[in-house]
């Protein structure tokens, strides 16, 4: 800190080369900002995919037979949503992922 303050204080920037200096810092926050926020959104969804994996297997864990037709828990526990278009269909799962089908 003594440093910066000492070499602040001895040497003299023209007002040209500050605002270099501060468009080319800020420049690059931004780019860093910017990936701090796409890193931050790809944690939430793989926070998000894990523990829909670990519902899963807890659900599977806890039941008690071979599955051998179409359980309604089960399915309620690990699709979020079903889209239904005129020639496909698509299972939105819980934790951001999708299958799509066609009919």
């Amino acid at each position: 800190m003594k440093t910066c303050i000492s070499e602040n204080a001895s040497g003299s920037i023209t007002e040209d080369d500050y605002y270099d200096k501060y468009d080319s810092l800020f420049e690059e926050f931004t780019k860093l900002e910017a990936q701090r926020e796409k890193l931050t959104q790809q944690i939430k969804n793989t926070n998000l995919e894990a523990y829909s994996v670990r519902t899963l297997i807890s659900e599977m864990e806890n039941h008690n037979e071979v599955l051998a037709s179409f359980d309604p828990i089960l399915f309620s526990k690990t699709v979020e949503k079903v889209i239904v278009d005129y020639d496909s269909i698509t299972f939105h799962m819980y934790g951001n992922k999708q299958y799509s089908f066609d009919i």
